[in-house]
């Protein structure tokens, strides 16, 4: 992925750098003439040297703010590629899970068309439960209620005093 607007920022830096570096009569930051670039810097009242010594120092910003751009963008590709990276994994995993849907559904002999099974009852069961979801929730509400009727008694069941039992339910 690029990054055109940070791209033609970092061109336009690096176009002013070029220009500060062509005005200037200072040698470069590594360049072997070093004792005169230290003579700049010593702080001496001529004009000059003060106009070359800030030259030198915008030139020192404007690649500073270049590196610390251009690695800026390095981080920026590297999380770009990450995200698409991810995307990619998801997509792969996304189709992945559909052709496992699809083989199952083809070894049940379940299509688009046939529903579960064809025109049996219970294929016409589950269609309509699921075309109809009513009838549904009223099955697990009996179910449910069937179950916590049989929990009720059970443990009525189990915590009935025996003494208070009538006999008839204790003899065969």
């Amino acid at each position: 992925m690029s990054f055109p607007g940070l791209r033609a920022d970092l061109a336009a830096i690096d176009e002013s750098l070029k220009s500060i570096a062509r005005t200037s009569a200072l040698p470069s930051i590594g360049s072997s003439e070093g004792s005169r670039g230290s003579a700049i810097f010593s702080g001496s009242g001529d004009p000059a040297a003060r106009a070359a010594d800030e030259r030198l120092r915008r030139e020192q910003e404007l690649q500073a703010a270049i590196d610390e751009s251009q690695a800026a963008l390095a981080q920026e590709e590297i999380a770009a590629k990450a995200v698409s990276d991810e995307v990619d994994r998801t997509k792969r995993a996304v189709d992945d899970a559909s052709k496992a849907l699809d083989s199952m559904a083809e070894r049940a002999g379940v299509t688009e068309t046939s529903g579960a099974g064809g025109n049996s009852p219970v294929a016409q069961l589950g269609t309509a439960l699921v075309a109809n979801r009513i009838p549904l929730a009223f099955m697990f509400l009996t179910l449910e209620a069937l179950l916590l009727a049989s929990a009720a008694a059970w443990v009525w069941a189990r915590n009935t005093p025996v003494d208070k039992v009538p006999d008839e339910v204790l003899s065969p």
